[in-house]
């Protein structure tokens, strides 16, 4: 965590932060982690115990009211312990994506700026919350850096998204990805501590539901996960942001806006334009951005 997030960030000149600055939102983290990580490790557990043949579909389907929960109360109770967050500065720059989202049928209950400057100088935008608290949230990075054309087009992309109801398609991947890992990790798990469980002090009869067995079970979901990794970004790439990229297009009618505004966000965010093929299956869940790029000109070419 400290070489990726900050070592490799003050490397690049990307990180605004000083150390301690950055020692602290981890320790928020790490304190987040365990208020909430503790009882659900523990909620876990007892359904493990409880149902030890079917604990991994009652977990997977359990999901589901967790996300959208989690999804609900994110924007203002656990985002803002990290960053501050204000009505967007510029009233006129507002009312146009307030009018732009009401045309697309779509209804926020505030457009805000964060303040992103205060940790990085990368640029992002995004639709957060659901229900009562949906709400659009622009990066004073990006706001500083980008066009009210650029704004707006980034902005299309995340209303397409809401238009193609995408939170509600990955909460559905992320239950079904979760039922998928859980079985996997069962059906691994099961014969590995029958076999060698007693080397290491737990106990068989337990199974998975031994707390011992934690280290293996986090061992085995590592690696399931990165195993299903490149079906979740391909499912991703296809048929939630290229859409949403087209969307963007066919609403705006402007890709040279397009263009910039994904160029820009490759210089501000030292995107590689093109990763190596087996880093974009593992790791990307968007086009890579020269992919974009040529998407955006070739809507352009088609008229």
């Amino acid at each position: 965590s400290y070489y990726g997030g900050w070592t490799i960030e003050q490397r690049y000149g990307l990180s605004n932060q000083t150390r301690r600055a950055w020692f602290g939102e981890q320790l928020k983290g790490l304190a987040l982690g365990l208020v909430l990580g503790l009882p659900l490790i523990q909620g876990v557990y007892a359904v493990i115990r409880r149902y030890p043949r079917r604990w991994w579909a009652i977990l997977s389907a359990l999901t589901v009211p967790f996300t959208i929960l989690l999804s609900n109360l994110a924007p203002i109770l656990i985002m803002p312990l990290f960053n501050k967050y204000e009505p967007i500065r510029d009233h006129a720059l507002a009312e146009r994506i307030k009018a732009l989202a009401a045309a697309q049928g779509v209804t926020v209950s505030d457009v805000l700026q964060m303040d992103m400057s205060k940790q990085t100088k990368k640029a992002n935008a995004m639709f957060t919350g659901i229900g009562n608290t949906k709400r659009i949230v622009l990066a004073d990075t990006l706001l500083d850096e980008f066009t009210a054309e650029e704004v707006e087009i980034v902005l299309a992309h995340e209303l397409g998204h809401q238009v193609h109801r995408d939170i509600w398609k990955l909460i559905g991947l992320g239950a079904l990805t979760t039922a998928l890992t859980a079985w996997a990790v069962d059906r691994l798990a099961t014969p590995l501590l029958d076999c060698y469980g007693r080397r290491f002090g737990l106990d068989p009869a337990q199974g998975i539901g031994d707390v011992a067995a934690l280290p293996l079970l986090s061992l085995l979901l590592s690696a399931v996960s990165l195993g299903l990794s490149p079906i979740q970004n391909a499912i991703s790439r296809n048929l939630i942001e290229r859409p949403a990229d087209r969307y963007a297009l066919d609403l705006t009618r402007n890709p040279e806006a397009f263009v910039g505004a994904m160029e820009k966000l490759g210089r501000l965010n030292l995107a590689d334009p093109r990763p190596p093929r087996l880093v974009k299956w593992l790791l990307y869940g968007h086009p890579p951005l020269q992919e974009r790029i040529a998407f955006g000109r070739a809507w352009r070419d088609e008229g």
